[in-house]
């Protein structure tokens, strides 16, 4: 069992939400989707999660707790966001098991006290539908009383689509054009190397809620297609995120403004990843330079 399993009752939230998502999985509607952009604002207030959760999740992401000292890790958003993103995309005429992780950004606007409550709004705020492929962006704002928007995410889906009449599922934006695999380039900087074991899945659920088990039932994870489980997109988006706090920026957390990141390729696990940073302030998460690549964002900081 995993030493974070003393979180799941914090969880409850996300895992009701998750549940209640699969349980009203719907098809794909012929025709592309009917659900316009931007919809409705979901909103709820809940309660941050608890400092021993964060210090937790820090030891997974490879944080200083040091660096957060009073206040939220903000790379921890989708734990309180996670109902809330699921209840805006409940509208979406696509079915929750297709649906992938393709990449996210975060900005951090303003650091997030510990201790005070969230106030969370979601919704759909763009749609792409081609007949083929679908993607979706949920754009998430979270604040407090005092600062309303101190973080902004926009988490991107894909979705591939089999319509009526169509001979075969595509899985790209352009099925005629094959697209080259993510490699880290050879001109990159390693930042650090990080051992991911076998169940890093299973503790990242534990400490999100998100327990999709592709990523900690590895029966499930290979019926899907995948060798192993896979670490979620936001464990890798975890981090990358810490990674460059600590090695890029000196620990200083608030000197990180955001981090734009696309899941480009599953992470089986276990793993030995390395994280690097190249011209322009890009950064990838990989095997090595000239490897698989799994993580290709880039990142900025907030100016002096």
């Amino acid at each position: 069992m995993s030493g974070y399993a003393r979180h799941l009752l914090s969880q409850r939230r996300g895992l009701a939400a998750l549940a209640g998502l699969l349980l009203t999985d719907r098809s794909v509607r012929a025709g592309g989707t009917h659900v316009k952009a931007p919809g409705p604002v979901t909103e709820r207030t809940v309660r941050p999660p608890s400092a021993t959760l964060c210090k937790d999740f820090l030891r997974f992401s490879g944080g200083d707790p040091a660096s957060y000292r009073g206040v939220l890790p903000p790379h921890l958003f989708p734990q309180w966001s996670l109902p809330v993103m699921l209840e805006a995309a409940r509208a979406l005429p696509y079915p929750a098991t297709k649906v992938i992780n393709a990449g996210c950004g975060l900005t951090v606007h303003a650091a997030l006290p510990l201790g005070q409550e969230l106030h969370i709004t979601a919704r759909v705020s763009k749609i792409d539908d081609n007949g083929k492929r679908a993607l979706v962006t949920i754009e998430v704002v979270t604040g407090t009383a005092d600062v309303p928007r101190a973080l902004t995410a926009d988490l991107r889906l894909f979705i591939p689509l089999k319509r009526a009449g169509t001979a075969e599922t595509v899985t790209g934006s352009d099925a005629s054009k094959p697209r080259q695999k993510p490699t880290v380039p050879l001109d990159v900087k390693e930042l650090c190397f990080q051992r991911l074991g076998k169940d890093a899945g299973l503790d990242f659920a534990f400490l999100t809620g998100d327990f999709n088990p592709i990523h900690w039932l590895s029966p499930y994870a290979k019926a899907a297609g995948f060798k192993s489980v896979i670490l979620h997109g936001f464990g890798s988006f975890a981090r990358a995120f810490d990674g460059l706090v600590r090695a890029a920026l000196a620990g200083d957390v608030q000197a990180l403004l955001a981090l734009d990141a696309d899941f480009t390729r599953p992470l089986p696990l276990p793993a030995e990843v390395g994280l690097y940073v190249g011209p322009e302030q890009r950064v990838y998460l990989g095997d090595a330079p000239g490897g698989a690549a799994y993580l290709v964002g880039h990142f900025s900081r907030h100016s002096p």
